[in-house]
């Protein structure tokens, strides 16, 4: 008897870490050439309001510079920063299935140190990454609060060259950006 070779079906991405589809959206070289010298920065804030296509406009970039990205849509959820962690990891399996990758698991003895384990999450999943590439965080106030942005701080630290951050918001610029933007 013949052995026949199963195939293999992969689980879907949850809609968590998955980016939009785009269908039929308009290159805007404009606004493409402006995030282009804002990338030089790493850390790259968009906000307007419901509807205006900051959603579409990250997209679309980063599909027209053929820039790897992983995409990550905050939620309400996310005031448990443990999902942080859970879904980047996901999200890192999903975009290299070829190797295995060894990222620090968040525990509950973590909770008080969260920050300090961002900075250190966030080192080790940008070894894996190629370079260059993009982090985005769409929807990012929908989980505002001091403690998600002390995390997210932390992380965004830990980005080495050639790996930026899109911060997709509404609302206004998250204090810590602010600062960090007056400090350089």
């Amino acid at each position: 008897m013949a052995s026949r070779k199963r195939k293999t079906k992969l689980s879907p991405t949850p809609a968590k870490i998955s980016a939009p589809h785009l269908l039929g959206s308009y290159h805007r070289g404009r606004l493409f050439r402006i995030l282009d010298g804002a990338r030089r920065k790493r850390v790259i804030f968009v906000a307007a309001p419901a509807g205006a296509g900051k959603t579409s406009l990250v997209a679309s970039y980063l599909a027209a510079r053929r820039l790897p990205a992983l995409w990550y849509n905050v939620d309400a959820r996310d005031a448990d920063v443990a999902n942080l962690f859970e879904y980047l990891s996901m999200a890192a399996g999903a975009s290299d299935r070829r190797r295995e990758l060894h990222l620090p698991v968040f525990r509950a003895e973590h909770q008080a140190g969260a920050e300090a384990f961002a900075r250190t999450f966030f080192e080790a999943l940008c070894q894996k990454r190629p370079v260059p590439s993009a982090i985005v965080f769409d929807d990012y106030h929908e989980a505002r609060s001091e403690r998600w942005d002390e995390v997210i701080r932390e992380g965004l630290r830990a980005l080495p060259k050639g790996i930026s951050a899109f911060i997709i918001s509404r609302a206004e610029t998250p204090p810590f950006l602010v600062r960090h933007a007056a400090a350089r």
